[in-house]
């Protein structure tokens, strides 16, 4: 699993955290640490297919905000 370590990809992680309630909200719908969540804040989001198939499945179940752009950015990588 390869992560792109650039300014985006550190400012998608952000926004999608922030989107989704935070580090520890996050891990549990993911399934995943909140280790591993926080660590996306400095290495960026992984290029699993998975779980960024499951972040635009919950970026989709949000009501309060219009997730297209950060889907859009989170599968140009």
């Amino acid at each position: 699993m390869t992560i792109q370590h650039n300014n985006s990809n550190l400012c998608l992680a952000s926004k999608i955290i922030a989107t989704l309630g935070g580090v520890t909200n996050l891990s549990q719908k993911v399934g995943v640490s909140q280790s591993a969540v926080s660590h996306w804040l400095n290495r960026g989001i992984p290029k699993n297919y998975l779980m960024r198939n499951k972040l635009e499945a919950l970026l989709m179940a949000e009501d309060q905000i219009n997730p297209i752009e950060l889907i859009k950015e989170l599968r140009d990588g």
